[in-house]
């Protein structure tokens, strides 16, 4: 009949649309297996997820302190238990956090006879301090609230402050101080102390991928010492005369200026299924120890040792090049590995550990004992689908001190690496005005 169809002529075009389309897969995947590598090896933070982050405030009694205080770095914060499993999420702190016996009471805005604004801020502070010896020459504050409040305080605390007054018990005249807000350093950034090596490119792209501003809105005071007065000080004000007129629009209040806060990220270490290893592979995908929690997703491989005893051989991990020098220089370690993160089917990131060297190769044909490995972990989408407004609740740890945990704003989501097209030549592209060629797609896809 007259336009029937062919089913081998179908068949046919289905296959020229099979191969087109497998030549076309090949042409826009930019040679990942090229790219990805590099950049894995250059700059592992670019091919990292950015886990959730949120901020938290850590406030001890005024009176249970007599001195300061510090909580370490890497000190975990775990939240209630959420989710059908209960599962509880564990974050660690970003940098180390001096407690100060002393809490902010009031804080408002009034104007001065002369018309102009001021803020005045009245410290309460513990009966047993000895404010004689305590230094408080950098004061964290953390400025809570919504973006216009946040950022208004900001440029008024850092930018706009004419002298700042000192009120102690006694005396009702205010006399001048010499302190001043500064902005606070950056203080997502060392995420487990993985990017202190990258360079100015990578901290740039890092500092605009973050999820949220919340980062910026954080100062110190500068330049306090020691108070001067008494031995003991149940409380003092200061107050701060800005150059400009305060809005009318927006009000300030204790909630928002907070003392002792500190960025916590979601990593926490995570124990691996042991390794068994075998000579007809080279590529394993890694499985973490937790069969209760499936939205537990791997960060970074720690340590790769070569059993679970406490002197065993150890893996070096190939990106930190610890070659040797000399007539040595083109020799790689006897046992190095590496690893690679790729999304997988079910839309999680997968890491692979890939194994390498001399020693490596002759025991993966008698394999004795599997592999110990040591991981940092993370709770992937959980915290931001279940966790509330409030949180994180307890502090682990041997702190002496009794405190009151809770978190300032929601977890931020995590952030993955994109999967768009070029992706990889436009972070190569960030590395000089030579490569600004490569973020231009001739075929208009990018």
């Amino acid at each position: 009949m007259n336009g029937a169809m062919d089913e081998s002529v179908t068949r046919l075009f289905q296959g020229f649309a099979f191969l087109m389309g497998r030549v076309r897969q090949k042409l826009d995947d930019d040679y990942p297996e090229l790219t990805e590598g590099v950049i894995s090896l250059l700059w592992p933070h670019y091919l990292r997820p950015l886990p959730s982050m949120c901020v938290v405030e850590i406030a001890p009694e005024p009176d249970g302190l007599k001195h300061s205080d510090t909580v370490h770095q890497h000190t975990e914060v775990i939240s209630a238990p959420v989710g059908d499993n209960r599962i509880r999420c564990r974050y660690r702190t970003t940098r180390p956090l001096t407690l100060q016996p002393l809490a902010l009471e009031t804080a408002s805005v009034f104007a001065e006879p002369e018309g102009a604004s001021a803020l005045r801020l009245r410290f309460s502070c513990g009966n047993t301090a000895d404010w004689r010896r305590l230094d408080l020459s950098a004061l964290p504050v953390y400025l809570n609230g919504d973006a216009p409040l946040a950022s208004l305080l900001h440029l008024f605390l850092t930018r706009r402050v004419a002298q700042v007054y000192l009120r102690l018990p006694g005396n009702m005249d205010r006399q001048p101080y010499r302190c001043a807000f500064a902005p606070a350093p950056l203080m997502m950034m060392r995420i487990c102390g993985r990017w202190k090596r990258a360079g100015t490119a990578a901290i740039s792209i890092c500092w605009n991928t973050l999820p949220s501003a919340r980062s910026l809105c954080s100062s110190r005071w500068k330049g306090w010492s020691r108070l001067p007065g008494l031995k003991t000080l149940p409380w003092f004000e200061l107050e701060l005369r800005f150059t400009q007129h305060w809005p009318h629009d927006f009000t300030v209040s204790e909630e928002n200026l907070r003392l002792h806060c500190v960025p916590v990220v979601n990593l926490f270490r995570l124990d691996a299924r042991p390794l068994a290893i075998n000579a007809e592979q080279t590529d394993y995908r890694l499985q973490p120890l937790r069969d209760d929690d499936p939205h537990t997703e791997i960060f970074a491989v720690e340590s790769v040792a070569a059993s679970f005893e406490e002197d065993a051989l150890r893996y070096t991990s190939f990106r930190l090049f610890e070659q040797q020098g000399g007539m040595y220089r083109h020799e790689r370690p006897a046992r190095y590995f590496h690893t690679r993160v790729q999304r997988g089917p079910s839309g999680r990131t997968e890491t692979w550990l890939i194994l390498g060297g001399e020693a490596f190769e002759r025991e993966r044909l008698q394999p004795d004992d599997p592999l110990a490995l040591s991981l940092t972990g993370t709770n992937g989408c959980l915290p931001r689908k279940t966790l509330q407004s409030v949180l994180l609740e307890q502090l682990c740890g041997t702190q002496q001190t009794p405190v009151r945990v809770r978190n300032l704003c929601r977890p931020s989501i995590p952030c993955y690496p994109p999967s768009e097209n070029r992706f990889h030549w436009k972070l190569l592209s960030h590395l000089g005005s030579s490569f600004l060629w490569m973020m231009n797609n001739a075929r208009g896809t990018a």
